[in-house]
Parts: C-alpha cells; structure tokens; sequence
C-alpha cells in the first residue's frame, strides 16, 4: 500500500528501483499492452534517466515535482 514519507535530500538510484517495485507488485501492468500504473510510470521514467545518465543519487530538488510525488508514496 501506498504511503506518504518524507524522502532524504539525496535518493539513489537503488532506493528508486525499490519504490518502483513496491509500487509495481502493488499496481501490476495491465492489459495486452502492459500499461503501467501512473505513479510507477513516473518512477521508471526517473530511475530510467538516472540509469542511462550512469548517475547513481540525484538530489530531490532536482526532480520533477510530478515524479517526486510519485516517488514519495511508494519510498
């Protein structure tokens, strides 16, 4: 289930890839098209970002506020 946490100044790429899960095992893809649940969306789209940018931690203030949002209800 969901939950509203205060996140650090820094999140890893690792911490994202858990909040990810978390969020995916709860709201699995749907459909032939395998969909993806809005806020597990956001949160591929940033830890894909990192991932390919080779970054390993992005400051929280460098987020989008949309991903954030995301981010903070599966941390």
């Amino acid at each position: 289930m969901a939950t509203t946490t205060t996140l650090p100044d820094v999140v890893t790429l690792v911490q994202i890839q858990a909040a990810l899960e978390r969020c995916m095992q709860a709201h699995p893809p749907t459909d032939v098209a395998r969909v993806l649940h809005p806020k597990a969306d956001r949160i591929a789209t940033l830890w894909a970002t990192l991932h390919l940018s080779r970054v390993t931690h992005i400051d929280t203030g460098q987020i989008d506020q949309r991903q954030l949002d995301a981010l903070r209800s599966w941390f």
